[in-house]
C-alpha cells in the first residue's frame, strides 16, 4: 500500500496566514505569508507533511515546496 502523501497548507483567513493539515486542524499563525511559510517548514516533518502548499489570498495554490527529510 502506498504511503499517503500529506500536506501542509499556508492560506489566508481573517487577516492572518494560517498553516493547517489537510483536515482542517491549525498548526499555527502568523501576521506575514513569509513567517507562515517559515512555520510550516518548521513543523512539516514533526507533523509527518511531505510537501507545504502556498496558497494565494483567494485561495488558489500558487505552488508547493517538497519537504526535505
Amino acid at each position: 500500500m502506498p504511503l499517503e502523501n500529506k500536506s501542509l497548507h499556508v492560506l489566508r483567513l481573517t487577516g492572518r496566514w494560517i498553516v493547517e493539515k489537510d483536515d482542517g486542524t491549525s498548526v499555527g499563525d502568523a501576521d506575514d505569508r513569509e513567517s507562515a511559510i517559515a512555520l510550516a517548514q518548521e513543523n512539516a516533518q514533526r507533523e509527518g507533511a511531505s510537501e507545504i502548499a502556498i496558497h494565494q489570498e483567494d485561495g488558489q495554490v500558487e505552488k508547493t515546496i517538497a519537504v526535505e527529510d
